[in-house]
């Protein structure tokens, strides 16, 4: 998740994963360096990382209901893990915190499955054959698929087999121009 958040927050740039060391953009909340970090300074959404129990949150963590993903892992992976780690912190007391709407609980197991399974969702293709998603279902008067699908290719960089460089240049020139004012 440290990976993952960090990317879905920058709507996937990776310069953040690129430059910033995971444990400065998820920090540990149980670090001493934490402190040093100034977290509460940090613009929102915020992103930490922590092995504490539920009950050892701090009072405003209780107050706020910050947005919670909680992954866990196989138990026999941790076993594993630990082995070849050092030993790991018990996160049993975060299982059942008991009605709290405000966290998601997910095994690294489903959140793989899921990461995959919207991945697969995505791919242009399934997108385009999705009468959910492609607008078909949208009446031929107000757009006619007839004369063009609203899900077309999906291509990057397609505008290149449609414009001269000499367009492309001017595009570039007026889009330039007209987002400065």
């Amino acid at each position: 998740m440290q990976e993952i958040v960090p990317l879905i927050l920058s709507r996937g740039d990776p310069v953040v994963v690129d430059t910033v060391p995971n444990w400065d953009r998820a920090p540990w909340l149980e670090e001493t360096r934490a402190c040093a970090l100034s977290l509460d300074q940090r613009p929102s959404p915020r992103v930490f990382s922590t092995h504490f129990h539920y009950d050892m949150m701090s009072p405003s963590f209780f107050r706020v209901k910050p947005k919670v993903i909680y992954v866990m892992r196989n138990p026999k992976d941790v076993l594993i893990s630990s082995f070849y780690y050092y030993g790991m912190s018990s996160f049993m007391g975060w299982l059942h915190p008991g009605g709290h709407q405000h966290i998601m609980y997910i095994s690294y197991e489903e959140m793989i499955q899921t990461v995959r399974k919207i991945a697969q969702q995505c791919v242009f293709k399934n997108m385009k054959n999705n009468q959910m998603s492609n607008y078909t279902l949208v009446p031929s008067e107000i757009m006619d698929q007839n004369t063009s699908k609203f899900l077309r290719k999906g291509i990057v960089g397609d505008w290149k087999n449609h414009l001269t460089v000499a367009e492309g240049e001017l595009f570039d020139a007026v889009y330039q121009n007209k987002m400065q004012h």
